[in-house]
């Protein structure tokens, strides 16, 4: 008798990421942005504006993007300036982010959409965990 095999957990999250990133891939591609380009956007507007190197080692430390090339690129076309030694978001940039995340918000709201909030709390809430505890093992290697 074969015993009944379950997907691991880890494998149902990347295939709901990649759905996901999918959909913000197509979303981007229209601004004509990649998704490092995005998270770094998206870092500077939800925890502000700072200096180069510690917004390099928080895109490639923290959010383990591979490089930093995105800060260059997103500066070079106005979406990105410095100021008082800080890289923050242009006017255009700021502009560009609250757009392109107000239609996340939207896109987010159509998938869960018949989904109990009560039902996406806790999705939340194991996500968190399993996030946690697998950033922990990956830094004890």
């Amino acid at each position: 008798m074969t015993q009944p095999t379950t997907t691991p957990f880890g494998q149902d999250i990347g295939v709901a990421s990649a759905a996901g990133r999918r959909i913000l891939l197509a979303l981007l591609a229209k601004d004509k942005l990649d998704f490092p380009e995005w998270l770094t956007m998206t870092t500077v507007n939800n925890e502000g504006p700072r200096a180069r190197a510690a917004l390099r080692a928080r895109l490639t430390a923290g959010l383990l993007l591979d490089s930093a090339e995105a800060i260059d690129s997103l500066e070079t076309r106005g979406v990105l300036r410095e100021q008082a030694g800080a890289i923050e978001l242009s006017e255009d940039g700021q502009a560009r982010y609250d757009r392109i995340a107000a239609a996340v918000r939207e896109i987010g709201a159509r998938l869960l959409d018949g989904v109990a909030p009560d039902d996406v709390a806790v999705t939340r809430r194991v996500l968190h965990t399993y996030t946690e505890r697998a950033t922990a093992m990956a830094e004890r290697g």
